[in-house]
């Protein structure tokens, strides 16, 4: 990953999840059902040096036994250069003490993962 991207756990707005969505050509969502996610996950967010939001996750962390990962979303213009790997890697530190964890992906996602040496149920 560049040396010019930032990966950080933070509360992301609606306008930010929803034009994160759009990246991945995903539907918006209304502001309160992000607001209602909001309470039970972390989003981690990966900003350039500018600020400008490039990529984020979401996890979802019992802080326990269990978590899941979910939403592992890069701006088109900056895939394939370590940002996805940057957000999965910083959301796996996150919720180390749990095993196993569970990746939620679209099938297009799968070789990214794969190419991490993350093991697929598909």
């Amino acid at each position: 990953m560049s040396a010019d991207i930032s990966v950080e756990a933070e509360r992301l707005s609606a306008e930010d999840v929803n034009a994160a969505y759009a990246w991945a050509e995903w539907p918006p969502r209304e502001a309160w059902r992000l607001e209602a996610i909001d309470a039970t996950c972390t989003w981690l967010a990966a900003r350039d040096r500018g600020g400008q939001l490039v990529g984020v996750a979401r996890l979802l962390d019992d802080g326990g036994l269990h978590a899941r990962l979910w939403d592992v979303i890069v701006r088109p213009d900056d895939r394939r250069r370590g940002v996805g790997t940057a957000l999965t890697r910083a959301a796996l530190d996150r919720c180390a003490a749990r095993r196993p964890v569970a990746l939620v992906s679209t099938p297009p996602a799968v070789p990214s993962f794969a190419a991490m040496g993350l093991p697929s149920a598909a």
